[in-house]
């Protein structure tokens, strides 16, 4: 056998070994996934303790094309951001910090602004939100998977995070 015949049988061998460790080892993508997604599903359930909504007014730059003031920003001088923060307390005795973002999408499409939640949680309130970012109930497949990338996960160590409203729950007053 010459030397080049030696390496090539020597990495298929090595390819086989690693092959089969890693098939006998490791879990398949589908078992990882299937874990991943009843993490990501796991309910945080916690009592409002404070909430604070803030509205702040803040500058909208003028847009100039081709040395024009653009007509969608020519009487818009400022824009009204609001913020709304939650401080909750979960079942478990940890302290979050819960920042609350509009649902993605349009009105018709159900986006859920976070005024619409405002109204409805006190503190005192019970609330349920999931502790992932994942928002498909299947995302096994690839063309299926749908992810908020302003969303946080929220482990163990998260104090604070976002969430979309949406995916608030109010449980009780």
């Amino acid at each position: 056998m010459t030397l080049k015949n030696k390496i090539i049988a020597g990495s298929v061998l090595a390819t086989l070994a690693l092959g089969s460790i890693g098939y006998f080892g490791i879990k398949s993508r589908k078992e990882y996934l299937t874990t991943e997604f009843q993490r990501k599903n796991t309910s945080i359930v916690a009592t409002v303790l404070a909430e604070e909504y803030q509205n702040t007014l803040s500058p909208n730059p003028e847009k100039h094309i081709n040395g024009l003031v653009s007509e969608a920003y020519s009487n818009e001088t400022v824009k009204l951001d609001s913020k709304y923060t939650l401080k909750v307390e979960t079942d478990d005795g940890r302290i979050l910090g819960v920042s609350v973002i509009d649902s993605m999408g349009t009105i018709n499409e159900g986006a859920v602004k976070k005024e619409s939640l405002d109204i409805l949680i006190k503190t005192g309130s019970r609330i349920s939100f999931p502790s992932g970012n994942w928002n498909n109930d299947n995302f096994t497949s690839r063309d299926r998977i749908v992810r908020s990338p302003s969303e946080t996960d929220f482990t163990e160590n998260t104090q604070y995070g976002t969430k979309r409203a949406d995916r608030i729950t109010v449980l009780s007053y």
